[in-house]
């Protein structure tokens, strides 16, 4: 089974700065990447595989997007390559190192998820955003991300439903009545009012619509960037990355 080394949860010191690590996937020529999403098969997902060493001699265009099953059948010869799954711009997070060989623990069968980033089950797309002021105290020094625009996409289709600007104490809300299913708040600091010019809030949070969820709405965030995108502070010594 293939296997996935994420790192979305950092302890202190805060820090703007994040890790992340690549698994290494050995399968066989003929194999088949199977995309879900908590368990349920995603159709359309790109799998984009390049050579290891940037060569651009490889052409995946005819078999790079997922079936109705969830599933793309992948012939390759011999070699190292480099995997990763891409919808509405978004990829994956568990891109890795492909090996294609006959070693004897080769699979034919390599699982990955889309999107593969934290997700909040909520029973109404709305919330609250502010922005960190200080990285050393980044929920006592924070202000609304006012103005703020906040994009709502289906994420299935890649199609946008909505959009809003954040309130001057940082509120949004799509009041709409939403079906069920998985959604991207598409954050921009586009409007931001008072903005700082040298910081640039920009990401994608993924949220499930379930009637039956626990949470009402995305409890509230302090966003920051880091290098490895839009992240949130949700305790004084956790940051969760989207």
């Amino acid at each position: 089974m293939a296997w996935l080394t994420a790192l979305v949860l950092f302890q202190v010191p805060p820090t703007e700065a994040c890790s992340r690590s690549f698994p290494t996937y050995i399968v066989k020529s003929d194999f088949v990447v199977s995309v879900t999403n908590g368990g349920k098969p995603m159709r359309g997902i790109e799998v984009e595989i390049n050579r290891a060493d940037g060569s651009p001699d490889l052409n995946t265009a005819a078999w790079n997007r997922t079936n109705g099953q969830g599933e793309l059948a992948v012939q390759l010869p011999a070699g190292r390559y480099f995997i990763v799954t891409r919808h509405a711009d978004i990829e994956g997070e568990d891109a890795g190192e492909l090996v294609v060989g006959d070693s004897p623990t080769a699979q034919s069968k390599l699982e990955l998820h889309w999107p593969g980033h934290s997700i909040f089950k909520l029973r109404q797309v709305k919330g609250t955003f502010t922005m960190e002021l200080n990285p050393a105290h980044p929920l006592e020094e924070s202000k609304p991300l006012a103005g703020a625009l906040i994009q709502l996409l289906d994420a299935a289709s890649a199609r946008q439903i909505g959009a809003t600007s954040a309130d001057p104490r940082g509120n949004f809300n799509f009041s709409s009545t939403l079906a069920p299913g998985l959604y991207i708040l598409r954050v921009s600091e586009q409007g931001l009012e008072g903005k700082n010019q040298d910081v640039l809030i920009q990401g994608n949070i993924f949220v499930e619509v379930d009637a039956n969820s626990e949470q009402t709405e995305i409890p509230k965030m302090n966003l920051v960037m880091t290098s490895c995108g839009l992240a949130a502070w949700t305790t004084k010594k956790q940051m969760t990355v989207f």
